[in-house]
């Protein structure tokens, strides 16, 4: 590997260890740590499970030392996960720091408006991480709420919406030889849910705890300038779910397998190459908690997807990214959480779908600060305002940004 305009190459020599070899995948890249957050994983596919990036922080506990000293602020995505024009969502503050210069360890703190899960409400959330000789391990834990009442009196509450949930996590970061590596996690969620309807209860659960996940991923240098990295992930979804509009709780179950592998190629300490494809495989239902509120709603949906990604640092100044996701799925019955379900639309209904999703983005780095941007296509070609757009929706001229800062 040559030498990089900016910074001296760093080749990820079999001699790496733990520290070393995260350290040369997060920083190899445009010769600094990688914290580009939502807005970098954006720009590159979507698939943050497969580099180096400060957002693992939020799925991989374990990563915490590594980018200690950072405030970061994401200001949310104006454009949803379908590509439709939408409410902001995904607006996050996250600050992580040494505590006493590392001896007590590594704390976090998130702070996350409606991140577009439910229940749709802010969250806040603590990390914790200490780093030994080949282990890191991370600690997670977090409380998500939202709720509204109305009609209450000094004896009962007449109408009452209440989603709380209870996020506890555990991670780690192992070092497994000279030139691997691996993430761990396991996350469970407490689920309380409580719906009164005029005056009638019609939920009441509290502490369900059906809600878990666990996901690995693994890092292997294969030459100087190639990393392999593997990510798998199961989640098991069992809870309440309330609708929105209409007073129609159901039990929600939902099963979701992720697979995937990845290259990470670095041509240079300036470039990134990433080249991976990812299988995903769903299956939901949905049943009604009592008789003549409707049927039970299965749905399945299966998915390949095959990713590229490239991110460049130009100038001292400047980081040029772009990433291209091509999808293949097959969907039987639409999910009913989805907004577009329509409850009277009955039979099995299967489609199969083909997808290429492409998004640009860039960076901009000024002294300690660094403010990434996902560009949006459509003013571009319309030439709308500058900076913001037109009203500042899906006529915006960038769909994501976040900005860090180190100290």
């Amino acid at each position: 590997m040559t030498a990089s305009r900016l910074h001296p190459a760093r080749p990820l020599s079999a001699k790496l260890g733990l520290a070393s070899l995260a350290c040369a995948l997060a920083c190899l890249c445009c010769g600094g740590d990688a914290v580009g957050g939502s807005s970098r994983q954006a720009a590159l596919a979507g698939a943050g499970d497969f580099f180096e990036d400060s957002h693992d922080i939020r799925r991989w506990y374990g990563t915490l030392p590594a980018y200690a000293g950072l405030l970061q602020i994401d200001l949310g995505r104006v454009i949803d996960d379908r590509g439709d024009p939408g409410d902001l969502t995904g607006q996050e503050l996250g600050m992580y720091l040494d505590l006493a210069g590392g001896r007590f360890g590594t704390a976090g703190l998130l702070l996350a408006a409606d991140d577009g899960r439910r229940p749709a409400g802010g969250a806040t959330t603590l990390f914790w991480s200490r780093s030994g000789r080949r282990v890191n391990l991370g600690l997670m834990a977090g409380f998500r709420d939202a709720e509204s009442a109305s009609g209450s009196s000094a004896s009962a509450v007449h109408d009452l919406r209440s989603e709380h949930d209870l996020n506890l996590g555990v991670g780690l970061r192992l070092d497994v030889d000279a030139r691997t590596y691996l993430d761990l996690a396991l996350e469970t969620t407490g689920a309380d849910r409580s719906l009164v309807e005029n005056g009638r209860i019609l939920v009441d659960r509290q502490e369900d705890f059906g809600t878990w996940s666990c996901r690995l991923r693994l890092f292997r240098s294969l030459l100087p300038d190639l990393a392999l990295v593997g990510a798998w992930e199961y989640r098991r979804l069992d809870q309440i779910w309330l609708d929105e509009t209409r007073p129609l709780p159901a039990d929600l179950e939902e099963d979701v397998h992720r697979v995937g592998l990845a290259f990470n190629y670095f041509p240079d300490a300036d470039t990134m190459v990433l080249l991976g494809a990812e299988y995903e495989d769903i299956d939901g239902l949905l049943s009604p908690l009592e008789a003549g509120w409707g049927t039970a709603d299965p749905w399945r949906h299966r998915g390949f997807s095959l990713f590229v990604g490239l991110e460049t640092r130009t100038r001292s100044w400047l980081t040029l990214r772009g990433g291209v996701r091509s999808r293949l799925s097959k969907i039987e019955n639409t999910p009913a959480l989805a907004e577009d379900f329509d409850p009277d639309v009955d039979g099995h209904v299967e489609e199969t779908a083909r997808r290429l999703e492409l998004d640009l983005g860039l960076a901009l780095h000024l002294g300690d600060f660094d403010l990434d941007l996902v560009l949006n296509e459509e003013p571009l070609y319309r030439l709308g305002h500058f900076l913001t757009g037109g009203d500042g929706d899906d006529t915006a001229n960038f769909s994501e940004i976040s900005l860090t800062y180190r100290f």
